[in-house]
């Protein structure tokens, strides 16, 4: 039939589906398509929020506070993803995060170039139903700096771990973890290095048993200083991720490792991957190849002859 509006009479679960890929701003302009549509926006299980999308924060605040008053309360927030400049600094997007935490969130990701100090609120890392989080910094100066909870981390079903960005002088010297599922984990070294995870009945402190899949980054502004301290650091992370079926290295790493070739540092060390079966080491940077050196290979292979060994260099590895 001529003029007929075939979205509109989809299910309301396909037609929420739909929406649930837009930024929530355009998904509650839906509502002026019908009478249908007025109070679609109002249950979706996802929110997408970007302050990008607003001419300024106080716009964006308003819109926040209009969609979290009139969203549909008895439906769970699933999934969060929250994009903002003043990401920890603005008392709205606590609210946010708050909301979505109240509501049984088990999927959130915070994207932040904020220019300011970052405080996280205490109440992020007590979301008891997250499975994945994501949390990204685009830091434009190494002045910056971010505070990460003292009380620790209380996450029992947490399976995903991503935390992307700058993270010099932003941890106290211990974050106590309680993530007993925890099974992939995209990561910093520093990150590493002060995550000491707890077993959730006795507090005691227990390996990362359950990860599966390791991927892991070395700060750029450390890489030039190759020294023993800096290669001790990395074996001892390798240590706490012994468990790792899955491992791939950034380029810095690889270098990193290669270098401490040189003094057989690496070499007196005991091979600490129990379960590897796949290994991929980064060798390329703005079309620049590096070599991957037969005794660092060997140093993953030797000890684990089935592991898959991959490299993003086109060439042959001499």
């Amino acid at each position: 039939m001529a003029g007929e509006d075939k979205i509109s009479n989809l299910p309301d679960d396909i037609i929420n589906h739909i929406l649930s890929f837009l930024d929530l701003k355009y998904a509650m302009q839906t509502s002026a398509l019908s009478k249908r549509w007025k109070l679609s926006w109002t249950l979706l299980p996802q929110l997408n929020l970007d302050s990008y999308k607003f001419s300024s924060l106080s716009h964006f605040n308003k819109f926040v506070n209009h969609a979290l008053l009139h969203r549909n309360n008895l439906r769970e927030v699933s999934i969060l993803e929250l994009r903002c400049r003043e990401l920890v600094t603005n008392i709205t997007s606590r609210r946010i995060v708050n909301y979505a935490g109240l509501h049984n969130i088990r999927r959130l990701k915070l994207e932040s170039t904020s220019t300011k100090y970052h405080k996280f609120p205490e109440f992020l890392f007590s979301c008891r139903a997250l499975e994945d989080l994501t949390l990204e910094f685009n830091f434009t100066s190494c002045d910056k700096r971010c505070h990460i909870s003292e009380s620790g981390w209380d996450f029992p079903v947490l399976k995903n771990l991503i935390i992307i960005g700058r993270y010099d002088y932003c941890y106290p010297n211990v974050l106590n973890v309680v993530a007993p599922q925890l099974q992939n984990l995209t990561a910093h070294v520093e990150l590493v290095e002060v995550l000491h995870c707890r077993d959730p009945l006795h507090k005691s402190a227990v390996g990362f048993d359950s990860l599966e899949k390791v991927k892991l980054f070395w700060p750029d502004t450390l890489i030039q200083w190759a020294t023993n301290f800096c290669v001790s650091r990395l074996l001892g992370v390798f240590h706490k991720l012994y468990s790792a079926k899955f491992l791939i290295l950034d380029m810095d790493i690889t270098e990193l490792l290669s270098s401490c070739l040189e003094r057989d540092q690496m070499l007196l060390e005991p091979f600490p991957f129990n379960n590897l079966k796949y290994l991929k080491m980064k060798t390329m940077v703005a079309q620049q190849h590096f070599v991957v050196p037969v005794q660092l290979k060997n140093y993953f292979l030797d000890k684990s002859p089935n592991v898959t060994f991959i490299t993003d260099n086109p060439h042959p590895q001499v």
